[in-house]
């Protein structure tokens, strides 16, 4: 009987330690809504954001005064062609990325003209297939994806020096800290979103989407960097999956946002304009892809270019999400914007004016609460 007791006892103490070590190898909770992963022996932690296809809030959390506009057809010889960037240095003054005429032109914090930065060519301090712009750490960095070419100017435009990439990177960004982020392509295999070292090397890879099927709709891998040192990444990969990843510098995954999303069909007149142009022979899908482009703002909020708007051409519509990955409310714009740099209390926008030309807008906005 003793020796039974000691058996029975001796197994109710190994499942106690297996308990034990399971709980703490991987906890799920649920609180509110929200899922929680954890893992103990990494301390990473991965938190899941369930939202239903509806807002909390209903109308506009926001109100917005027009400041000025940058119309290029009261700018002269220094009109903006084809404007598609927008960047802010800590003075507040506007730099806009022209990419049909290859230079950049900044403007003073009303809108008024100060100077031209970079002109065509390939040689130094020229800019060849400019892509991309972004301020760090008081530079002004100027991607060139025709050559591979990161040019850097000081902010009174003063040629600096170059980096030259080994390989092609599409949608290259900069932070305020000098940490580099790109996105490079394997034709055939995946594309990556990765951390580079400042020679334009890969330091390490965040996130990655394999080419099961390329599509002709969506670009693959969206992100935006946060002044808090997380990437928020969208990945294209998925027509009827609306999901966010929220990554740390690290890579490590560490908040996914969802929302119920009901896609939306593409017309079939659009679809016969893009397989008549369809030189590649990609597939072509039958539904838009969730979003088209990410951003963020100061207070950390995700403002997500909805997908579902794009078929109406005079309107671009936003899904606006907390810090924490909550879905907010939904707001339209009755015009196409082409680009948006939410940052301190303003939105600056590029879109059309009424002669069809590209213009800049910026709006004060005032957030409700």
């Amino acid at each position: 009987m003793g020796c039974l007791l000691k058996i029975n006892t001796y197994k109710m103490n190994i499942l106690k330690i297996s308990i034990f070590v399971l709980v703490n190898i991987f906890i799920i909770s649920i609180v509110n809504g929200e899922v929680y992963f954890k893992n103990t022996q990494s301390s990473q932690k991965k938190i899941i954001i369930n939202n239903p296809s509806i807002p909390k809030y209903k109308g506009e959390i926001f109100e917005k005064e027009l400041e000025f506009k940058i119309n290029p057809e009261e700018m002269g010889k220094y009109y903006l062609n084809r404007p598609s960037q927008i960047v802010l240095d800590n003075k507040c003054n506007i730099y806009v990325l022209d990419n049909k005429e290859l230079r950049i032109i900044k403007f003073d914090p009303q809108g008024q003209f100060l100077k031209i930065i970079g002109k065509p060519g390939a040689g130094p301090g020229e800019l060849n297939g400019l892509t991309s712009i972004f301020i760090t750490n008081n530079k002004l960095g100027a991607w060139c994806a025709q050559n591979n070419h990161l040019n850097y100017f000081d902010l009174n435009g003063e040629f600096l020096g170059s980096s030259i990439s080994t390989v092609g990177i599409s949608q290259l960004n900069c932070d305020s800290y000098g940490n580099l982020f790109g996105v490079i392509s394997s034709p055939i295999k995946e594309e990556k979103l990765v951390l580079l070292e400042d020679d334009l090397s890969i330091k390490r890879i965040i996130d990655k989407r394999a080419f099961e099927q390329p599509k002709f709709y969506g670009v693959g891998l969206l992100y935006s960097l946060t002044k808090s040192k997380n990437i928020i990444v969208g990945n294209m990969s998925g027509i009827k999956d609306y999901k966010i990843k929220v990554f740390n510098y690290d890579g490590e995954l560490i908040r996914e946002i969802r929302k119920d999303h009901q896609p939306l069909r593409i017309p079939s007149e659009d679809i016969e304009i893009v397989r008549k142009n369809n030189i590649m022979n990609w597939e072509i899908p039958e539904y838009f892809m969730p979003f088209s482009r990410i951003y963020n703002n100061e207070k950390g909020m995700i403002l997500v270019t909805a997908y579902t708007r794009r078929g109406k051409k005079n309107e671009t519509g936003f899904n606006i999400f907390d810090k924490e990955g909550k879905y907010l409310a939904d707001i339209i714009f009755k015009s196409y914007l082409y680009y948006c740099l939410w940052e301190n209390g303003r939105l600056y926008t590029i879109e059309e004016n009424e002669e069809g030309s590209l213009m800049v807008k910026v709006f004060k906005l005032k957030w409700k609460d």
